[in-house]
């Protein structure tokens, strides 16, 4: 008789499970959902968003600044120079980034310039190796942004604008 006391116990558990397992689907699937949707999201990471050119020599993924891994990033190359443009159809108010170079480049500097539209650069600064900047942009009313890593390094290496953020 102690083992059927036991196994009581042990099938009560087993049928909770399957009701806990059964609510998350109800849950996610809710037709109100839009995950696509940005435009009523207050913040958007820009790595994920799509360029309005292509991307020339930028790469997103994971990169290391000052011993600090960012999951998201714009990864820049200053031996050739790169460039980005994305469309902000003047639905946003600021862009929040850290600028940077990549732990692992042969490089210890490089120029990274961020700028709207028509106008002069928001972000025209070189940066280096261990000593990153992190910055909040006043975009408000902005078409346009462009992101720039210039051609200035004589070695291979990479700068980088990690955790790209568009604020509302």
């Amino acid at each position: 008789t102690p083992d059927p006391a036991t196994e009581s116990p042990s099938e009560e558990p087993t049928s909770e499970a399957p009701t806990e397992e059964s609510a998350p689907p109800s849950e996610s699937a809710s037709p109100t959902d839009d995950p696509g949707s940005v435009p009523d999201l207050p913040v958007a990471d820009l790595t994920t968003l799509a360029s309005v050119s292509d991307p020339d020599d930028f790469t997103v993924g994971a990169a290391k600044i000052n011993t600090k891994e960012y999951g998201a990033a714009l990864i820049g190359d200053c031996y050739s120079g790169a460039y980005v443009e994305y469309d902000l159809n003047r639905e946003w108010k600021n862009f929040e980034f850290t600028a940077g170079i990549d732990d692992g480049s042969k490089i210890e500097s490089a120029r990274v310039v961020v700028s709207v539209d028509n106008q002069p650069a928001l972000f025209n600064e070189t940066v280096e190796l261990g000593k990153p900047i992190t910055e909040s942009l006043k975009i408000d009313g902005a078409l346009r942004l462009r992101l720039k890593v210039e051609a200035t390094c004589t070695d291979t290496g990479n700068a980088v604008i990690a955790a790209p953020l568009l604020k509302r």
